[in-house]
């Protein structure tokens, strides 16, 4: 599978989660679905990280690499945003998401000291102006509903957190095999649930319906590992910044499904937000095949 395909395919995972959540999990607390499933996912990927543990011969500060950047890449965002649910729109929310390209770029900039082709920088600023028609509430918000600036700012610290590991995975070299690194970065960030997991979820046992399981399943294997095991392989294909641009995919997906699956409205401002981000997309590598044949050289 080539890195584009990859990456699109995590997306569009990503992009199912909230709505699968919505319809599948029920009156299960946050703590309890979160616990479930990402101790799930350390269960599935705890074999990787045991051999690799066997296998020897790694200097520690890679582990702590490893392990730093997994619990980036893997739960300090939904951790941190589950603390803040209380204070912050989901809209907000999905504002900061949209963010994370942008942050991307910065971050691999400040890391490498080369700013990105004007090319990527107009197809992020486009996809964020589409994400933002997608997500942005219709009306004003009263008083009542304004978001709590520490909610706001725990949102913010997930999603440069985030950023950051996608920028340093992107980087990281270890003895391991692409999917065993992949597997042992997923496994990291993912442990100290597997551990918590008797204590938290040992008074849910009524709540867990067929739905419900269905549901931790879905977001266990096919978004936790299996969407994480996509992107890493984009990021070592395409890059850091490149493969940031597909992340706006993730709110034009869950719109998509929602009014597909779950009957919610679809408007005409969604539909140009939808129009700016596919437009972006194919805008940045149209601009860089653009830029590249304006430098070549005439004769060879």
């Amino acid at each position: 599978m080539t890195g584009a395909a990859s990456g699109l395919a995590a997306v569009l995972l990503w992009g199912m989660a909230p709505v699968a959540l919505k319809s599948l999990v029920g009156p299960l607390s946050g703590a309890t679905v979160s616990t479930a499933i990402y101790a799930l996912a350390a269960g599935l990927t705890l074999p990787w990280l045991l051999r690799a543990w066997r296998q020897g011969g790694v200097h520690a500060l890679t582990w702590l690499r490893v392990i730093a950047i997994g619990v980036m890449l893997t739960s300090a965002f939904n951790l941190l945003v589950s603390l803040a649910a209380t204070g912050v729109r989901g809209t907000t929310i999905g504002a900061v998401v949209a963010l994370e390209p942008l942050m991307v770029a910065l971050f691999a900039a400040a890391l490498t000291r080369r700013w990105p082709a004007r090319a990527t920088v107009a197809a992020l600023l486009l996809s964020l102006a589409g994400v933002w028609l997608l997500i942005a509430p219709a009306g004003a918000v009263g008083a009542s509903g304004r978001d709590a600036p520490w909610a706001v700012a725990l949102v913010v610290l997930g999603a440069a957190l985030w950023s950051a590991a996608v920028v340093l995975a992107s980087r990281l070299g270890t003895p391991w095999p692409p999917l065993q690194t992949s597997m042992v970065m997923i496994c990291a960030g993912s442990l100290p649930f597997l551990l918590a997991a008797p204590w938290v979820l040992s008074g849910a046992h009524a709540a867990w319906s067929p739905g419900a399981i269905g549901g931790v399943l879905f977001m266990a294997v096919g978004v936790t590992v299996l969407a994480n095991v996509l992107w890493l392989h984009a990021l070592r294909a395409m890059g850091a910044v490149s493969t940031s641009l597909l992340i706006n995919l993730v709110p034009l997906t869950t719109v998509s499904l929602s009014v597909i699956w779950l009957g919610e409205p679809w408007t005409t401002r969604q539909l140009a937000g939808t129009v700016l981000v596919l437009s972006a997309l194919l805008l940045n590598p149209l601009l860089q095949a653009l830029s590249r044949h304006r430098t070549k050289p005439l004769l060879p």
